[in-house]
């Protein structure tokens, strides 16, 4: 049992819809082996698509080291594609590793040796980008899951009454899986922990858990004091009946944070 009681409230900085940047370079990512495969096939005019095609695999079967890697790295970069547009922090790390072996890889031929070429230059100025990936902007949703706005439930401004482990509360937002209760000082909840929560909507009323998630102990213009909770161990019935009711606050217009 933790026995932190309050912690500070989460800044209100984040993405409401995915960087078009990480979109981007996903999407190139995913197209990576097949634009290598492409410019290998008709990069030497002297040969057949077909006799370049066979070059590559005869290198392969004869184990040129090098052919091999750059290969597996064409193959490697699929699985980056979806780390980078499902915003996975190993994929972040797995992006400058893969660009800088790209980088090094091309800096030797077919047989070992160190023959810079026309593909090292494509991988620099491919690789420019890099500076604004790991900028501090972009490289924050994947440090910090609490900014991935696109991930979380719509939350609206909206009062109804929370019953947490006997006690009677009023809230300031309400989404589908969680809410913000409003509360001066110290509840005595501890964060992390589950109490037993009646949700007193309209035209029913949900029995569940919350957990309590944060704590802001004095309240401000912008955000009044209480606690930030997580509705758990709700039924399946209850999940799609407390759906329905933000639906129908969002067709009312009510406003959204």
């Amino acid at each position: 049992m933790s026995n932190e009681k309050s912690v500070n409230a989460p800044k209100k900085i984040g993405y409401r819809s995915k960087p078009i940047l990480i979109e981007i370079f996903a999407l190139v990512y995913l197209l990576n082996p097949l634009g290598n495969l492409i410019s290998l096939l008709y990069f030497n005019m002297q040969n057949t698509p077909y006799d370049n095609l066979m070059m590559l695999w005869h290198s392969i079967c004869g184990g040129k080291v090098i052919v091999i890697i750059n290969v597996l790295l064409w193959l490697s970069a699929i699985p980056l594609a979806f780390g980078l547009y499902r915003v996975h922090l190993w994929a972040w790390y797995y992006f400058l590793i893969h660009s800088i072996s790209m980088v090094i890889i091309s800096l030797f031929d077919g047989n070992g040796q160190f023959c810079p070429s026309i593909a090292t230059l494509i991988n620099v100025i491919f690789l420019t980008p890099i500076g604004y990936f790991i900028s501090k902007e972009v490289r924050t949703p994947y440090f910090n899951p609490s900014t991935r706005w696109w991930t979380q439930a719509a939350r609206f401004h909206h009062v109804i009454n929370i019953n947490i482990d006997g006690r009677s509360f009023e809230t300031y937002d309400l989404s589908d899986t969680g809410a913000f209760v409003k509360y001066d000082g110290d509840a005595g909840f501890l964060i992390k922990e589950l109490y037993p929560i009646t949700i007193g909507l309209p035209s029913s009323s949900i029995e569940c858990f919350a957990e309590i998630i944060w704590h802001k102990p004095e309240g401000s213009v912008e955000h009044p004091a209480g606690y930030g909770i997580k509705f758990a161990k709700m039924s399946f019935n209850d999940k799609q009946t407390i759906k329905k009711y933000i639906k129908s606050l969002q067709s009312i217009g009510k406003e959204q944070r």
